[in-house]
């Protein structure tokens, strides 16, 4: 998916039509958020046209994270919470899944022992 197809989405399910000048900055929130997980930032939207850096498994995240912040800006505080809790799981899963990328770990002997 591209960011286009995640505007559409994020606007489907809405069922509203926001800008792009509303929705790409929540975007680059999520892509903030997510980027201390990893070891360089995310390069951050500029457009609709922008591809982002994140996995395409992945890219329902920054759908949960906008509609989660937009549906508190339209105060439809019911849905809010299943949004952004959802958007926080699969933030876990992602820690989850860079640490089996990044394979295993040599422990550093600091104190001696080993």
């Amino acid at each position: 998916m591209n960011t286009t197809d995640l505007i559409d989405i994020v606007n489907k399910q809405m069922d509203e039509s926001f800008p792009d000048n509303e929705i790409i900055p929540l975007f680059n929130m999520c892509l903030m958020d997510l980027s201390p997980l990893r070891d360089a930032p995310f390069t951050l939207l500029v457009d609709r046209h922008s591809e982002p850096e994140l996995e395409s498994f992945f890219r329902d995240m920054l759908v949960y994270y906008a509609i989660g912040h937009l549906q508190f800006k339209e105060e439809d505080y019911d849905e809010r919470p299943d949004r952004l809790n959802r958007y926080y799981q699969r933030k876990q899963e992602y820690k989850s899944y860079l640490t089996k990328q990044a394979g295993p770990h040599e422990i550093e002997d600091v104190y001696g022992v080993i």
